[in-house]
């Protein structure tokens, strides 16, 4: 066993209530530093990869909702079957795709967040999310990746938005409605479908997250 592994067991089983640094001294041991994590990107990881890596991320993520809102709904399912489960193996794909760079800026925020959390209760909440807004919006590659991620969901809600405006143009159209009322009408209920769909995708995949915290 290593003398680093055999350092922690002892102190962890015998140790624990003694100050690390007070233990590390008494038996003579001293830790190596971690080096740190290198958050740098070649011109391939920043423009080829980590954006494909995004995007399949955020296609897999949209493959989840059907099984997310089964569960939600009926309580029944597994989050290993059907396309919830071919959603998240091919999101872990996509987290192994990603720049060891783009890895370290996301631990490093994830780090962040954690420690806002501490805090507890809604202000340790509301803190927490604006670290993670500012950590994101501060740091190109992160921003980037982020819009990357929404590209697919952001086509689902779009497309379910213009089926529903060209639905209710016809509609209108067949019942002779005035040009300029058609396309104000449709407009309105096309932008409120898009909205509308985004929001349940949003809220089935945090609505699936608690479920899966609750009852694992």
């Amino acid at each position: 066993m290593p003398d680093a592994a055999l350092a922690e067991a002892l102190y962890s089983k015998f140790y624990s209530s003694m100050p690390r640094a007070e233990y590390n001294k008494q038996i003579g041991f001293t830790e190596k530093p971690v080096a740190p994590i290198s958050k740098e990107r070649t011109w391939g990881e920043a423009l080829v990869t980590d954006p494909l890596a995004s995007l399949i991320g955020g296609g897999a993520q949209v493959l989840q909702v059907p099984g997310q809102l089964q569960r939600l709904i009926t309580g029944t399912g597994k989050p290993d079957e059907g396309l919830e489960g071919y959603g998240k193996r091919s999101e872990a794909i996509a987290e192994q795709m990603k720049s060891s760079g783009l890895q370290a800026r996301e631990q490093a925020r994830s780090a962040k967040v954690a420690e806002a959390e501490q805090e507890g209760g809604v202000a340790g909440i509301l803190k927490s999310a604006g670290v993670a807004v500012w950590e994101t919006i501060k740091d190109p590659a992160l921003l980037s990746t982020l819009l990357t991620q929404q590209i697919p969901q952001l086509a689902i809600s779009g497309g379910v938005g213009t089926a529903v405006k060209g639905a209710t143009a016809a509609r209108m159209a067949a019942a002779g409605a005035a040009k300029e009322s058609i396309e104000k009408a449709a407009l309105k209920v096309g932008v409120s479908a898009d909205i509308a769909t985004g929001a349940l995708l949003q809220g089935t995949d945090v609505g699936s997250d608690a479920y899966d915290e609750t009852y694992k």
